[in-house]
């Protein structure tokens, strides 16, 4: 219950930067090699989207405690896809990679 709590408030603290500072992602999203090679630079959708994502998913993780295991389950797969698609954003942001 203590990892789940945990999980759902980073998902709910990054919903709050997404809304409050959404220039933090979308500035982010900019650096990365895909959104370079496609030539896509991040609109004001970017941090609406994280924003509501993140919102649900925290919510959705918070609510899963006391969900049945199939429902927590498929929270949890969904959060470990979103979690695994930050950190390739992040990753490919480096310098490293311009």
């Amino acid at each position: 219950m203590t990892l789940l709590c945990g999980l759902a408030g980073v998902f709910l603290i990054n919903a709050v930067v997404a809304l409050v500072q959404p220039s933090d992602f979308t500035g982010l999203v900019d650096k990365t090699v895909v959104a370079r090679w496609l030539g896509f630079s991040s609109p004001g959708w970017v941090g609406v989207a994280i924003f509501v994502n993140d919102l649900s998913t925290g919510l959705a993780v918070l609510a899963s405690i006391w969900a049945p295991r199939r429902i927590r389950l498929a929270v949890m797969a969904w959060a470990g896809v979103w979690l695994l698609v930050v950190t390739l954003v992040k990753i490919t942001a480096l310098d490293a990679f311009a």
